[in-house]
């Protein structure tokens, strides 16, 4: 069974590991960023927490995200962290 997280705003650290780990993320494209700010803070991953990143991204946005803490916008389209911005639901009562 597929999973969904749904983020609402700022998904920062623990928060952006949990979402990496479900099948679908979907965000409002007009609010919130995505980082690792731990790096920022002086914090190591551990490999068990670089894994998840390492499976769902690309080897580019890999290195951005765990090497240079980059802050991703969501406020255009970025597939690096494999968003989904809009779905649609079929009534078929």
């Amino acid at each position: 069974m597929p999973t969904v997280a749904l983020l609402n705003g700022h998904t920062f650290a623990g928060g952006l590991m949990v979402a990496m780990m479900h099948d679908y993320r979907i965000m409002n494209p007009h609010r919130g960023y995505l980082c690792l700010n731990e790096l920022e803070l002086g914090m190591g991953l551990r490999p068990p927490m670089c894994s998840v990143f390492r499976e769902k991204v690309g080897a580019g946005t890999f290195r951005r995200l765990i090497l240079e803490a980059v802050r991703f916008k969501v406020s255009f389209p970025n597939r690096e962290l494999s968003l989904v911005y809009s779905c649609s639901f079929d009534n078929h009562d």
